[in-house]
């Protein structure tokens, strides 16, 4: 079923609370919910799952309102960051717990290649399989939407894309509403293709992951993604078809040339988001290829470092640092050295450019 979430606030410790004006997760949707630690998610989801009472607004499930009904009645599994199986039970009893029938209890766990772990006690398990069993004991109890907190809070580096692969395929399976809370936006990813970015209890922006990836609406939302850099900036120049802004990395400015958009005008304050894909890094011969865009700077390879989408080079140029991503298959062909001279360049259609002042 549906979830939507209107008008919700919710006080918590003093000096925090949650504002999200509107949210809506269609019936069968898996949605990602991102922000820092402290930016109020796992607060978010007890509010959702009824273990805190909001101020006002509403939670409906499948249209109906869920606010007021005590945690038991309301449906809605909840995987926190912390264990939930109970210690003193059996893998089987504790799927008995929510499946009384004992032979429905084997049927699932026959299905989820969970057989073999039946008499076992949770602290026998290691942790990709207590989250396996966490899982299905959450779907065998048929709710009507499902909360995991930091899915791969506690799984070892080589064990989460199984667990990925496990949870992701039983959620489209089961066709269950879930939402998924993570506090990095790479992993966030992995779950679904659209975002809820929270940022201090306020939920700055929702949409595709390629929308929120391409379009961020604020500062704080670029700074959420990652990928990038946000910079302080000026246009100080405009025509029809192309804009000078000026940036201010903290070293001086710098200016780019960015085609142009009537949205805003001269001498305008903004914030310019540039993605880390964006920049490229010639070597320092090829002139004449990097010459091709207009924003090009001389500078230098900083550090290099392995990155989940390719190599990421940092670049310090007389008044600019960026990182640059370099995709896994260019790097064999580039293959750069820390401390060798380069061009960096940027397209002018690539830089995003956010109001200040909104």
């Amino acid at each position: 079923m549906s979830l939507e979430i209107e008008g919700l606030t919710v006080e918590g410790d003093p000096g925090f609370s949650l504002r999200i004006p509107g949210w809506f997760v269609g019936e069968g949707d898996i949605a990602t919910l991102v922000g820092p630690q402290g930016a109020g998610k796992t607060f978010l989801l007890e509010t959702i799952a009824g273990f805190v009472r909001p101020v006002s607004g509403d939670i409906r499930v499948g249209g109906r309102s869920v606010v007021g009904l005590p945690v038991e009645h309301r449906n809605i599994a909840v995987l926190f960051a912390r264990d939930g199986l109970f210690p003193h039970m059996t893998v089987f009893r504790n799927l008995s717990f929510v499946v009384p029938r004992p032979r429905l209890a084997r049927r699932w766990l026959s299905l989820a290649d969970l057989e073999a772990l039946a008499d076992l006690y949770p602290g026998q398990l290691n942790s990709f399989d207590r989250r396996r069993v966490e899982l299905i004991r959450a779907l065998a109890s048929r709710p009507r939407v499902i909360l995991i907190d930091e899915p791969t809070a506690d799984i070892p580096e080589e064990s989460k894309e199984q667990w990925r692969s496990f949870a992701g395929s039983w959620l489209r399976e089961t066709r269950v509403t879930a939402v998924v809370a993570v506090s990095n936006v790479e992993e966030a990813f992995h779950w679904s293709n659209r975002l809820a970015l929270l940022w201090k209890g306020r939920l700055v922006q929702e949409g595709t992951t390629e929308d929120v990836w391409n379009r961020p609406a604020t500062p704080e939302v670029a700074a959420l993604l990652g990928g990038g850099r946000v910079f302080r900036g000026q246009v100080v120049q405009r025509s029809h078809s192309w804009m000078l802004v000026r940036l201010y990395p903290g070293q001086g400015a710098v200016d780019l040339m960015i085609w142009s958009n009537w949205l805003y005008r001269e001498w305008e304050d903004v914030w310019v988001y540039i993605p880390s894909y964006a920049w490229k890094v010639w070597p320092r011969g090829e002139r004449e290829t990097a010459a091709a865009s207009p924003n090009r700077f001389p500078g230098s390879v900083g550090s290099i470092q392995l990155h989940l989408e390719g190599v990421l080079v940092e670049v310090n140029t007389h008044r600019l640092t960026v990182r640059a991503l370099i995709p896994h298959r260019d790097w064999a062909r580039a293959a750069f050295a820390e401390g060798e001279p380069v061009w960096l360049s940027i397209d002018p259609s690539d830089p995003q450019l956010i109001r200040a002042k909104q």
